[in-house]
């Protein structure tokens, strides 16, 4: 037995754990509400207990018996004959009696029962659609959700090209780092908008589920098309709404209903009949009697037709209420209709005006633009007019788009040539030449390195010259001396280093100029560091502070912070410090991680174990037990910090209880429950 359940728990699993999310239609969530919602149910059991109490609405009061001694005088013997042969007194009575309802009565008592299921029948509608208003606005949102995770992600493809190109242009001195670090910022911006929308998405997900009378966990997907109605030239009058609102229509059950109670106390006020019969059987010889009476009630006095009168003028005035509620509805309804339609033509004017404002010679100038300039290196770099690459410093040549493929180009026989596939011959030498064979490593000043080699040509003229600024070390004076190109050219270092970054390959093309290859001297080295705002106040230039290196089995340099950034990032709060170290031995090597320690001097200061702060670009939070055993976010500021411990400068009170442990994950509900970060809206 326990190993069929076994069987059966992991073929349940495995079936559970290979199925794939169901997408479901609006249609089918519509259904599944009006089947499934307890509300419907509510209603339905509402409505059959008032049909079945309905059925008994004409029926008559029960005859009334009776039984018992009938004017018996006290003393027994008097009950016998005397003995002058006189009849006994007392009798024994049996008797019954019936009162007839009035027909009429009878009738307005059942039409008033029969027509209170009808109220509730359209309260049911009315509530149903109300189920189903709150699953379309769930269905739709999340289509929306869907939209804006799309267009995320192809804002996250863009960002990530930036991140690239702003490492590309760092590396190559064209950019600043802080370009790096705002592209970064903005992915994680990105990131955690994606981590909210599909939390919205799952919150939907639950909700409909819980609309559908399903477990909330379900997983399942939506079709994501639609179709809008077009309401321009529909009339929101009131008939609309009397024919297509259940509320509306409920009301009129209602005023209906108090117009049938109120005929029931009317007919109250009629008489009502009856019948009772009695039997008598006499003591001692007492002959058998019987009486036979008619009954009529007469609620016409004014003492006793007071309270049906007071109830026939109170429903009338009922009737009025609800009339007025009923118009109120109306009029309520009426005008939010023509402010959603309005609202609705404003979006259609909009997207027709960005239509409208499209350059209508678009199509011709993207035609025109087909040629553009690319560079062969960086082929991402792309612009409508020649210039030298920014990266590379290589001039772009001319490069045709392939019909409607994106990133797809074409490139002429020229460029192909400078990557090294072929042979070129240049009419003229602009101090232009193609590498040939490229040495990497370590260059020693005064060491030969061949580095580029120059095609014959039918015309040379050629000067002596730098190739690149003053600060670079390749020159051609070769060339000046021999006043004609050979086959390849040798080029000289006046500087010792590390190459760091080779800028071209074999067989491509540098252009007057151009970076070859960088050198770094490796003999001092700088140590970045990230810092908060928070901690700058205990940072100066020229202080003393500990380099330790974790690849080195925590290897400790001592050095000097050289460069406090003067710029915050307003994102991240970070600011950038540089410490110089040296480097014996070139030990060390860029890129290499390292930890960097500031020593302040001891103070008496409040602390709290880090895992206690939540930190971001607004800055610092804690999570708080107030009164009531709940908890709330304050915002504190925040000091220096140490392994496992942060100094709190203000924002706590004595007494206070602070959540250590778990602090993140109340963030997180908090932003999952209320949809917005727990700092919206705080100031320090």
């Amino acid at each position: 037995m326990l190993k069929n359940k076994l069987l059966t728990a992991i073929t349940a699993l495995t079936l559970a754990l290979s199925s794939n999310a169901q997408t479901v239609k609006l249609d089918a969530i519509i259904d599944s509400i009006t089947a499934l919602h307890p509300v419907v149910k509510m209603f339905n059991n509402e409505i059959r207990s008032m049909d079945e109490a309905a059925k008994g609405a004409k029926s008559w009061m029960p005859p009334e018996f009776s039984s018992g001694l009938w004017m018996v005088p006290y003393n027994p013997n008097l009950w016998k004959k005397d003995d002058m042969g006189g009849t006994g007194m007392g009798q024994y009575m049996i008797g019954g009696q019936q009162m007839i309802p009035n027909r009429k009565k009878q009738n307005a008592d059942a039409a008033y029962m029969v027509a209170m299921s009808s109220v509730e029948k359209e309260k049911k509608n009315a509530a149903l659609n109300e189920l189903i208003n709150d699953a379309k606005q769930f269905y739709y949102e999340w289509i929306i959700l869907k939209k804006k995770l799309a267009i995320l992600d192809q804002n996250e493809k863009l960002i990530d090209f930036m991140i690239k190109n702003a490492e590309i242009r760092y590396k190559n001195g064209l950019e600043k780092i802080s370009a790096y670090y705002k592209a970064k910022a903005a992915l994680g911006k990105l990131q955690n908008m994606r981590l909210m929308f599909e939390s919205d998405i799952k919150e939907k997900r639950i909700r409909i589920n819980a609309l559908m009378g399903k477990n909330a966990m379900i997983d399942f997907d939506i079709d994501t098309t639609y179709q809008l109605s077009d309401y321009s030239t529909v009339v929101f009058d009131s008939t609309l709404f009397y024919s297509n609102r259940s509320d509306l229509r409920s009301i009129d059950k209602d005023i209906n209903l108090t117009w049938l109670k109120q005929e029931t106390e009317k007919q109250s006020l009629k008489p009502q009949f009856g019948i009772r019969y009695e039997h008598m059987f006499g003591f001692g010889g007492f002959p058998m009697q019987y009486t036979l009476m008619g009954m009529m009630k007469l609620p016409l006095t004014k003492w006793s037709s007071k309270m049906n009168k007071a109830n026939i003028e109170s429903l009338k005035w009922k009737v009025d209420a609800l009339k007025s509620q009923k118009e109120m509805k109306v009029n309520e309804y009426s005008g939010m209709a023509y402010t959603m339609r309005n609202e609705l033509e404003l979006k259609k004017q909009q997207l027709k005006f960005c239509k409208d404002s499209k350059d209508p010679h678009a199509e011709h100038k993207a035609e025109a633009a087909a040629e553009i300039y690319t560079c062969p290196m960086h082929p991402q770099i792309i612009r409508d007019q020649p210039g030298n690459c920014p990266i590379c410093g290589m001039r772009q040549v001319r490069a045709t788009i392939l019909g409607n493929t994106k990133d797809a180009y074409w490139l002429p026989k020229e460029a192909v040539v400078s990557l090294g596939l072929d042979k070129v011959v240049f009419k003229k030498i602009d101090g232009g030449f193609t590498a040939q064979k490229i040495n990497t490593g370590t260059i020693h000043k005064n060491q030969i390195q061949v580095l580029s080699g120059i095609t014959e040509t039918d015309s040379v003229a050629v000067n002596a010259q730098y190739l690149m600024d003053s600060e670079t070390f390749i020159k051609v004076d070769e060339l000046a001396r021999q006043g004609k190109a050979t086959s390849t050219t040798t080029f000289y270092s006046n500087e010792s280093g590390y190459i760091t970054a080779l800028e071209i390959r074999e067989g491509d093309y540098v252009m007057e100029g151009g970076t070859i290859v960088k050198l770094a001297d490796l003999s001092s080295l700088w140590a970045e560091a990230q810092v908060y705002t928070s901690q700058l106040a205990e940072i100066n230039r020229n202080s003393i502070a500990t380099v330790q290196l974790p690849d080195f089995d925590g290897k400790e340099i001592k050095g000097r912070i050289e460069f406090v950034n003067p710029e915050i990032n307003p994102d991240t709060r970070i600011n950038l410090i540089r410490v110089s170290i040296p480097n014996p031995g070139n030990l060390l090597k860029p890129g290499m991680p390292a930890y960097v320690l500031l020593k302040s001097p001891p103070r008496n200061t409040l602390t709290l174990p880090i895992d206690a702060v939540i930190r971001d670009g607004k800055g610092a939070t804690i999570w708080v037990q107030t009164a009531n055993k709940t908890f709330k976010s304050v915002m504190v500021q925040t000091g220096l910090e140490s392994d496992d411990r942060i100094e709190i400068k203000s924002g706590l009170s004595a007494g206070d209880v602070v959540v250590i442990k778990g602090a993140y994950l109340l963030n997180s509900e908090y932003i999952f429950k209320n949809g917005a970060n727990p700092m919206s809206g705080m100031k320090m």
